[in-house]
């Protein structure tokens, strides 16, 4: 009816398929679905509860499709959950093979290199001591032939390879003068070879002794070394010292084995060293006048002069001569001639009485031999045949005025200057 209003009847919703709640237990079997599998399904782990606040979801999918549905998906969910995704089976690996590790190389032992022996040096060839003959060419090489092999190995080893080879090619004299020279023969000879060498180095040093003087001077010096022993600086070495008549013989004959141009040289060389070592000063000279004289020295020459008169390091008899003629107004003949003998009495060291009473007659007969010994000290020529006459006489009767006591002191104080 126009206007009217058709009221539909209420439905009755009590009759309306809604989906029942699940269950929270078994899944119970409904009449409509195929009867369940024999498997037994595995139990799960409970499910963590819904988060609080989720809203219930309802669905209107019909009851049998859907319990057909969840028990489906249910079955799959429980298999998936409880096998989890299965690893799958690896495949096995093959080991790998084990590589042989071949046994260390061994390191060869090295080679040692053979080093070949120093060239020993060559032996030298050794000569007889008694052919020595020592002169100015002679060198160092030439005394080590006539020495044993341990007297010249003594040798380079006290002086060092680098010296040792200097000296082998030196003129010997010239490296005698080194004052170790000396110590090196009294430390590596022996006492014959000492004594042979010595005896030759006096005669070189002395001017040179021909073959006979070289043999004598070695038997005198076996017989007593004393002398020798001295003039190498070493007194001590060998026997026992000698008396005071063994001492004077060993001056007196080895002065008895020279020639007569080998007695110059060796006189003058022991006189120049005397006259050296204890000069005649110009104050002995005053005190050997007589007191008379050298008042009138006060009186007639100047203060100045007298006092460098006493002042002058050297007199010698001949200078006095050309003095002036003050001076020698008050200097007699006898005073003159008594200088000499003054100068000689001074470096002979004589003191005695005897001794110098003998030195001064010597010197009255012998005027020619003290000059000699002044003018001719640093002369190295050869002297006239009267002066070597004059030297080779007085040389001996010099040594006789002087006393056992005297000579012994007189070797000692200058032997040392009859070796370089």
């Amino acid at each position: 009816m126009a206007g009217s209003h058709t009221h539909q009847p209420a439905t009755n919703h009590a009759h309306r398929n809604t989906v029942p709640p699940v269950s929270k237990g078994p899944i119970a079997h409904h009449p409509n679905l195929p009867s369940p599998s024999p498997y037994t399904y595995p139990a799960c782990p409970t499910p963590s509860p819904p988060l609080r606040g989720s809203p219930t979801i309802t669905t209107h999918i019909p009851t049998a499709r859907l319990l057909a549905a969840a028990a489906v998906l249910l079955a799959a969910l429980a298999i998936s959950a409880c096998s989890g995704n299965p690893a799958p089976t690896p495949t096995p690996t093959a080991a790998p093979l084990a590589t042989a590790t071949p046994p260390p190389t061994a390191t060869p032992e090295p080679t040692p290199t053979r080093v070949p022996p120093p060239t020993p040096t060559p032996e030298r060839d050794r000569l007889p001591l008694t052919l020595l003959r020592i002169d100015s060419a002679t060198t160092g090489a030439d005394l080590l032939t006539h020495l044993s092999t341990g007297e010249d190995s003594c040798f380079k080893s006290m002086m060092g390879g680098s010296k040792f080879e200097v000296f082998e090619g030196s003129l010997l004299m010239e490296a005698a003068a080194d004052p170790s020279f000396k110590t090196r023969l009294v430390v590596c000879l022996q006492r014959d070879s000492l004594i042979v060498i010595g005896t030759r180095l006096m005669g070189a040093h002395l001017g040179g002794w021909v073959q006979e003087t070289r043999e004598c001077a070695t038997a005198v010096a076996f017989n007593n070394p004393e002398l020798l022993f001295q003039a190498l600086g070493a007194p001590d070495v060998g026997a026992e010292p000698s008396d005071s008549d063994e001492s004077r013989g060993v001056l007196l004959d080895l002065y008895e084995c020279l020639d007569a141009a080998e007695q110059v040289g060796f006189t003058v060389s022991l006189m120049s060293n005397a006259l050296a070592a204890s000069p005649f000063t110009g104050q002995h000279f005053l005190d050997s006048l007589p007191e008379s004289e050298v008042e009138c020295l006060q009186a007639n020459l100047p203060a100045p002069v007298f006092a460098m008169i006493a002042e002058m390091p050297s007199v010698a008899g001949g200078e006095l001569r050309d003095a002036p003629p003050e001076l020698l107004a008050c200097i007699s003949a006898e005073s003159l001639g008594r200088i000499p003998a003054e100068i000689l009495i001074l470096g002979m060291g004589a003191t005695g009485e005897q001794s110098r009473a003998c030195l001064v007659d010597f010197v009255s007969t012998h005027g020619r031999f003290i000059e000699l010994v002044q003018t001719d000290a640093e002369y190295a020529g050869i002297p006239s045949p009267e002066d070597s006459q004059v030297m080779a006489e007085g040389g001996s009767m010099l040594f006789a005025c002087l006393t056992d006591e005297e000579l012994a002191q007189f070797q000692e104080d200058y032997a040392p200057s009859m070796i370089p």
